[in-house]
């Protein structure tokens, strides 16, 4: 296992299946209210925020959309064979990043780092850290044709046609360079002795990613009002005193070109450490677009 997988291991809630019950029936049931024929899921992975039982027992098909495959093998494979047989799933990166960029940025930060031991300078660490951030960075998608053509290309999606066909996207805009943020985050701390000024590095870097969710995030969700087909559910982290990167670019940008009908759920990410995040719930109905 790869560093990458590594870092996205620590990301997965062991309990979450339990934890999220009340909050996985309350965003099941908004879905189902819906009556939808067919059912995109984005970001689903392991679906423990979804009833994937409920909701393959009430539709006639559902797509699965993650980088996780793992992930949504065990959702797929939790099911009986019969409702199995409704759904489908495609392994895909929105963003444009590869699971092996990664692993090469990982990689090439950790032998600079190994290399340089105490001869690292605060400027020399950030330079480098930078270049190999534009390197990804030039990876990114950079409009809604290309984006679609990747998803097209691993995803029969029907589109506006018979039927009732719904979008589901909940928790995943927060979550598109999350790993990436943890790796630099734990790198910094870990060289906090070595080099001055890790803090100024940090919000540096906190700024480069807000940046690429920026570049992102519009594209994505027009990437989904093009392939969605009737109606959208967006389910983001909504706190407004200490805004959830990723999260507040997808609100704004759904706020500002969309009029969502809009609530709110309590989500109970983890109880045991007392987290829960308000999470706004948008509802786009594209008939009205």
């Amino acid at each position: 296992m790869g560093l990458y997988k590594d870092i996205t291991e620590k990301f997965i809630m062991k309990n979450a299946w339990e934890d999220w019950a009340s909050y996985r029936e309350k965003l099941t049931q908004i879905i189902m209210d819906l009556k939808p024929t067919d059912i995109i899921i984005v970001g689903g992975g392991r679906c423990n925020d979804i009833d994937l039982g409920l909701l393959a027992a009430n539709a006639d098909t559902i797509k699965i959309i993650d980088v996780d495959k793992n992930g949504m093998n065990q959702a797929v494979n939790s099911l009986s064979d019969k409702l199995r047989e409704k759904v489908d799933t495609s392994c895909l990166s929105l963003t444009g990043i590869e699971e092996g960029d990664m692993e090469e940025f990982f990689e090439s930060m950790l032998i600079y780092s190994r290399t340089q031991a105490r001869a690292m300078t605060n400027e020399g660490f950030k330079d480098f850290l930078m270049k190999e951030l534009d390197i990804l960075s030039d990876k990114l998608i950079r409009n809604e044709e290309d984006l679609i053509g990747r998803i097209a290309g691993h995803a029969n999606l029907g589109g506006k046609g018979k039927g009732n066909s719904v979008l589901v996207c909940s928790g995943l805009h927060s979550q598109l360079f999350s790993p990436l943020s943890f790796f630099i985050r734990s790198l910094l701390f870990s060289l906090k002795d070595i080099i001055p000024g890790t803090d100024q590095i940090e919000a540096y870097v906190h700024k480069y990613i807000h940046n690429m969710n920026n570049q992102v995030i519009p594209i994505i969700n027009s990437a989904f009002l093009k392939l969605a087909g009737h109606k959208i559910i967006f389910a983001n982290e909504y706190m407004e005193e200490s805004p959830v990167e990723g999260a507040l670019q997808c609100i704004n940008d759904v706020r500002a070109r969309f009029d969502p009908k809009e609530m709110h759920l309590l989500w109970d990410f983890n109880p045991a450490q007392g987290v829960s995040y308000d999470m706004l719930i948008q509802l786009v109905d594209l008939k009205h677009i």
